[in-house]
């Protein structure tokens, strides 16, 4: 496992890199700034495994028997709504921020629990529609410029997420669940949770590593906006993939 052999692997890269700067010092030239950037994660114990895969994979659920904790709400359909980060702390807290920049903090263990129930899942009447990928393709893009989505870029969305029907439903049933969802919500786009950090008592080797549990991706291969960014800053991806009657 990453965290059973992760500080052998970080000393081993952190003398590696100070004989790579001697040398470039030598020859009076100096390091890449990407490089030294990198470097300073590793310094400062910095690692982010993110983990990835489409809808309904069993993302949550790996996390959990990762972690040892069930801590992410479970479900056979998909459940992240939001950028979940996890990582060791002394106490069992959750802080989580909003579209438009709020800030929502929970320390008590039950409230957590119900918090994460209500905001890190999906409502039963949506989870047959890629609800990630609307908030941060429609909804909170929209939100943000002041502008109301029209029927026609309603009508262009729902054409462009076809192939994200996963559960197979008529394309009536799908589309007008598209659409009454952002109907319901375009007005408080800014109440969306887009991030969530969770502090936990964990083992202690995982003291260094930041789990990133993501919307789920499209079956058309949309990541969104939001998951984008998180995946450039990864130092290491999981992707889970659902193989169940497939070919692997």
């Amino acid at each position: 496992m990453i965290s059973k052999d992760y500080n052998w692997y970080r000393e081993q890269v952190l003398n590696l890199y100070k004989d790579y700067v001697n040398t470039f010092k030598s020859f009076g030239e100096e390091v890449n700034e990407s490089i030294r950037k990198d470097a300073g994660k590793i310094e400062n114990k910095i690692f982010n495994l993110m983990v990835l895969g489409e809808a309904k994979s069993g993302k949550s659920t790996f996390i959990n028997a990762y972690l040892g904790k069930e801590i992410l709400p479970m479900d056979v359909r998909q459940c992240t709504s939001a950028i979940i980060k996890i990582h060791y702390g002394d106490e069992f807290k959750l802080l989580a921020k909003t579209a438009d920049g709020d800030e929502i903090i929970r320390d008590n263990d039950n409230e957590i629990i119900e918090f994460l129930k209500i905001h890190a899942s999906i409502d039963d009447k949506y989870r047959n529609i890629p609800v990630p990928t609307i908030n941060n393709e429609l909804l909170i893009k929209y939100g943000r410029k002041g502008k109301e989505i029209s029927d026609e870029e309603i009508k262009q969305f729902t054409n462009a997420v076809v192939n994200d029907n996963i559960y197979g439903i008529s394309i009536n049933e799908y589309n007008d669940a598209i659409r009454n969802y952002i109907k319901e919500k375009a007005g408080a786009w800014g109440k969306i949770i887009t991030e969530i950090d969770i502090t936990y008592k964990l083992s202690k080797k995982m003291k260094d590593i930041t789990i990133i549990d993501s919307p789920g991706i499209g079956a058309g291969g949309n990541f969104g906006e939001i998951s984008e960014k998180y995946i450039e800053n990864a130092d290491a991806i999981i992707f889970i993939k659902y193989s169940k009657g497939q070919a692997v």
